[in-house]
């Protein structure tokens, strides 16, 4: 998940995985923080990206301003072996455990609607941040705006 650290649209998919690996790389070594790994005897099995709401200039783009304080959640993504294992519901519920940890208000989401093939649902799907009690703010054509206040 390197796309919503980008600057523009326009060829960021034309990247290659070692390209998303190197920007990973300097993520990581800026001491930017910008997600949660769950992991099974010791090997990942799944990712949720946890940026701050109004930090990244595609987010804004995509989905407008949120109000001051919050993260959203950009990415996430869960091995295929571990799909429907409620991995992705632990690393929702720790994005907003972290978030309220370290002082934030809310934790924005944007999930595919409908029941669509999990590949496509890099968001996490509509169903469970509804489970989870995230509420419809806006919504939008795909990926409409879910939030849940921690404070």
């Amino acid at each position: 998940c390197t796309a919503w650290h980008a600057s523009e649209w326009a060829g960021w998919d034309s990247n290659n995985r070692t390209e998303n690996n190197c920007k990973r790389d300097e993520i990581f070594s800026s001491g930017e923080r910008d997600g949660i790994l769950a992991t099974s005897d010791g090997e990942p099995i799944g990712w949720c990206q946890l940026l701050p709401r109004n930090g990244s200039k595609l987010v804004r783009e995509m989905y407008g301003s949120g109000p001051h304080g919050g993260r959203c959640i950009t990415c996430l993504a869960i091995s295929p072996k571990f799909r429907r294992r409620k991995v992705a519901i632990s690393l929702v519920q720790t994005a907003i455990r972290v978030s309220a940890d370290e002082g934030y208000s809310y934790v924005d989401a944007f999930p595919i609607v409908g029941h669509q093939n999990p590949e496509e649902a890099w968001t996490g799907f509509e169903s469970m941040y509804q489970n989870l009690d995230f509420e419809l703010v806006s919504k939008h054509e795909k990926y409409p705006v879910y939030r849940k206040w921690i404070h």
